[in-house]
């Protein structure tokens, strides 16, 4: 999927209209969470904080508010007309959400990530980082008058699970999650404890809440560096490349804030993961792809990337790849649901992924 986003020559162009349809599916993810906002208005609710638990899975919803808050900012940038006013809902609504679910990750890696965007681009980050500030306005007025406000007046007094409680409230548990993803690896440096089997070392969590330990206690030592050699490679470069096209003037001012969206998404979600499981979740994965595509297509297309000739060092590489591509379709497809030789889940943890039963490589 991934490929297939990198080798399209009209991401620039596509990304607003994509846009468009997020924010246009986020107005009727509101619709249906204020409705059954309403019907809490009958039970007389003890803390509104926790309407939206009982709406969707609140991280999950964090894990892709990561990709989306950094983009959407364009749409108020680019709109006219009419749509000037509507182009601010759906990064607006993101604020609220951000406040009702009491994430804390999410926006120390937003400020995180703000800040080296601006060092690295600062008229450009100047611009998007206004349209910010004034969204996050108004999805904290929707906030305080919803979620606050209203059940004062009812007489609940204002949620016991506030802001400033939550941001007092510690680790949540991640230093402990954190330590036994490091006895995992430390257990199995070479080959780790299997994709996705995080879940098997009795924490009841799938990931330790930070990338690059789930990489080390699950893939070993060597695949977990190849990792985040690449992941680091591939961000740097486009970094430099987005600086030089923007300093030698080879792309429009329309292109060079997407680039720099694209940048802040990438890296706040980048940012993101080191607490929270980010790059596991199905739908944060599909963004991953399709955001990490469309940065190697504006990278590829403006350097003028030509397709050399394979190097024999290449093919025996592909080849490989390829024999391991055969080898898991046998054991997963074949050996697991044609002849029923092997379990779909772990019995002890039902939380665990299908067959990933069988990515315990070191046993």
């Amino acid at each position: 999927m991934t490929i297939v986003v990198s080798i399209s020559r009209n991401n620039e162009q596509l990304i607003i209209p994509w846009l468009w349809v997020i924010s246009i599916g986020l107005l009727f993810y509101t619709i249906g969470y204020f409705f059954q906002y309403i019907l809490y208005l009958q039970f007389k609710p003890k803390a509104w904080m926790y309407s939206i638990h009982e709406y969707s899975n609140p991280r999950t919803f964090n894990h892709v508010q990561g990709w989306l808050i950094p983009l959407l900012a364009l749409l108020p940038l680019f709109a006219k007309g009419v749509f000037k006013r509507l182009s601010w809902f759906g990064l607006s609504v993101l604020y609220f959400y951000l406040l009702v679910t009491s994430v804390r990750g999410l926006p120390l890696a937003m400020i995180a990530s703000a800040f080296i965007t601006l060092l690295a681009f600062k008229p450009q980050a100047k611009l998007l980082l206004k349209v910010h500030a004034k969204a996050f306005v108004f999805g904290g007025l929707a906030y305080l008058l919803l979620i606050q406000l209203v059940p004062l007046l009812l007489g609940h007094g204002l949620s016991d699970e506030s802001i400033l409680h939550r941001l007092d409230s510690g680790s949540s548990g991640r230093l402990h999650l954190w330590q036994v993803a490091l006895d995992a690896f430390i257990k199995s440096p070479w080959l780790g404890i299997g994709p996705q089997h995080y879940i098997t070392q009795g924490t009841g969590i799938g990931s330790p809440h930070n990338i690059i330990l789930q990489w080390l206690s699950e893939w070993g030592g060597p695949a977990a560096l190849l990792m985040i050699g690449l992941s680091v490679y591939g961000g740097v470069r486009y970094l430099l490349g987005v600086r030089q096209r923007i300093a030698s003037e080879t792309v429009s001012d329309h292109s060079a804030l997407v680039q720099v969206a694209v940048f802040m998404s990438l890296l706040t979600s980048g940012l993101y993961a080191q607490l929270s499981g980010v790059f596991i979740t199905p739908l944060s994965q599909v963004l991953l792809v399709v955001i990490v595509g469309s940065a190697i297509s504006f990278h590829n297309q403006e350097v003028g990337v030509v397709r050399a000739p394979l190097h024999w060092l290449e093919k025996i590489l592909w080849a490989v790849l390829l024999l391991f591509l055969l080898v898991t379709f046998y054991w997963v497809f074949y050996k697991e649901f044609y002849l029923g030789e092997y379990d779909l889940y772990l019995l002890w943890e039902m939380n665990a992924p299908r067959f990933w039963l069988n990515g315990d490589f070191t046993r």
